[in-house]
């Protein structure tokens, strides 16, 4: 079975789309469509969309549809492909494989929904690590130079973009909540469970979670210099108004 994982945005307006397409949707949360008989493409608030079973024809109908309601789509699309098969008996992950008993419309939501958390924490991974490594050459040099080269602008860029970096997952916070449809669901939560261990998502949003601490640590401290640079600008320049002053006052009464 061909299933294919896009990240596709940095977010989708899913209210918005829900609003133009709620005739079309079989499934809320998260979005799912039915594209065809046995083809459906679930969408995710965090910029993901899940392919399954979709011919490229419908692929493209369907991109074409939800466009509009994308925020900054992404030119070159990460994908993950994962293996999945249909077993009878089985259900869950067994030797790296999803096995499912049959892809109803719950299943391909809540499978959806794991495989879009899995691919968008490897984005805010990627992001929280190069702001890290940026933080980390500021770092180096105030410990070997005692402060730093760069400009307030280019200080407060990085201190935006690590800002903008966490404020996008703290707005993700759900990426760890139970969806409701495990709730009363047995094996649909005997499944989720299966998924969230093979996808370690707990675990990695923990790490993720700690490397924002250190990041917002950082921030912090480059803030605090920056308010220690500009009063010691301030005092310099109260300085030197006193001493023009003085020099004008000399003037006017020896010159």
């Amino acid at each position: 079975m061909k299933v294919v994982v896009a990240n596709i945005a940095k977010s989708i307006q899913i209210k918005e789309l829900l609003n133009r397409t709620a005739k079309q949707m079989v499934h809320r949360e998260p979005l799912v469509f039915q594209l065809g008989q046995k083809s459906f493409a679930a969408l995710l608030k965090y910029g993901v969309a899940v392919y399954w079973n979709v011919s490229e024809k419908q692929k493209l109908a369907f991109d074409e549809r939800i466009a509009p309601f994308l925020v900054d789509s992404y030119q070159a699309v990460e994908v993950d492909e994962p293996e999945i098969v249909l077993r009878e008996k089985k259900q869950g992950v067994y030797e790296g494989k999803i096995c499912l008993k049959a892809v109803d419309v719950e299943t391909a939501a809540l499978v959806s929904l794991v495989l879009g958390r899995a691919l968008a924490l490897e984005g805010f991974e990627r992001d929280v690590e190069k702001t890290l490594l940026h933080f980390d050459v500021v770092m180096q040099s105030f410990a070997f130079r005692g402060k730093t080269s760069l400009s307030t602008r280019d200080l407060l860029k990085q201190v935006g973009f690590a800002m903008h970096t966490q404020h996008a997952l703290v707005s993700q916070i759900s990426l760890l909540d139970r969806p409701d449809i495990v709730w009363d669901e047995p094996e649909l939560a005997r499944l989720y469970d299966s998924l969230a261990l093979e996808y370690e998502l707990e675990d990695r949003y923990d790490i993720l979670t700690e490397k924002l601490k250190l990041m917002y640590q950082n921030v912090e401290f480059i803030l605090d210099y920056l308010d220690t640079r500009k009063g010691h600008m301030l005092e310099w320049a109260i300085i030197l108004l006193i001493v023009f002053e003085i020099g004008l006052f000399l003037y006017e009464l020896f010159g």
